[in-house]
């Protein structure tokens, strides 16, 4: 069997309005590199049709896998599934609204292939009169300030949904995360840097969508990550 390059994970919950959309965006960028890839499906309870839509993007294709939770476990979990599912030396995963396009992900291999055991991307956002997007770039700016000054990182956006993996050099790293919701984005970070790993970041721009409802909760899941930052200061993640 030929080797496949990339293991691409799609962590979703309630994605049916843009999933097929998103898959074929993913599919577009891929078809103008030479690596091959596969598609791995972590379906993490969705209420909607996501999985009647993953089972049919599926039977129209001969690299994609799937899982189908039975119970939800949050974002980490799901994600940490999917890359330990992983059959390619290189992996990686992309928040499916493809909210930061898809046409970085050949950039991110790049560097991999250049010997960074991950790769990030550091989202970069106009400022907005909306306010909708005005509250989310202030909560993430207040987020990724907390994180720096109460976990001494230096990584610039800890929280971004989209990474990127040598497995031959992470998958015990990913393999130790403990935490099953948003909080993991940032804990492979600081277990990363722990590990004295390779670490490279990289500018993206960020697009908010407000043609779909987000599946993150703004006030209680930033307090929630808050929280959580502050158990794993304590050693008690």
């Amino acid at each position: 069997m030929n080797q496949t390059d990339l293991s691409l994970v799609v962590a979703c919950y309630n994605e049916e309005p843009h999933l097929a959309e998103s898959i074929a965006e993913i599919e577009a960028i891929m078809e103008q590199t030479l690596y091959s890839y596969e598609l791995i499906f972590i379906d993490d309870c969705s209420q909607d049709k996501t999985i009647d839509v993953i089972k049919k993007i599926c039977a129209e294709r001969n690299n994609c896998r799937y899982v189908f939770h039975k119970k939800n476990i949050g974002r980490g979990g799901t994600v940490r599934e999917g890359f330990l599912m992983a059959r390619a030396p290189f992996a990686g995963f992309l928040d499916i609204d493809l909210e930061v396009h898809a046409r970085y992900i050949p950039s991110m291999i790049l560097w991999l292939e250049k010997g960074y055991d991950m790769v990030a991307i550091e989202r970069t956002e106009k400022l907005s009169s909306n306010p909708y997007k005005l509250l989310r770039l202030i909560v993430s700016g207040v987020g990724a300030r907390v994180v720096r000054y109460f976990l001494r990182t230096n990584f610039p956006d800890s929280a971004s949904g989209f990474k990127f993996f040598n497995m031959n050099t992470m998958k015990d790293v990913i393999a130790n995360t403990k935490d099953d919701g948003w909080f993991w984005d940032t804990e492979i970070i600081l277990r990363a840097e722990k590990a004295n790993k390779k670490l490279k970041s990289i500018q993206g721009v960020f697009e908010h969508r407000l043609d779909k409802k987000s599946t993150m909760r703004l006030i209680p899941d930033t307090i929630a990550y808050i929280k959580t930052i502050l158990r794993f200061k304590k050693n008690k993640l």
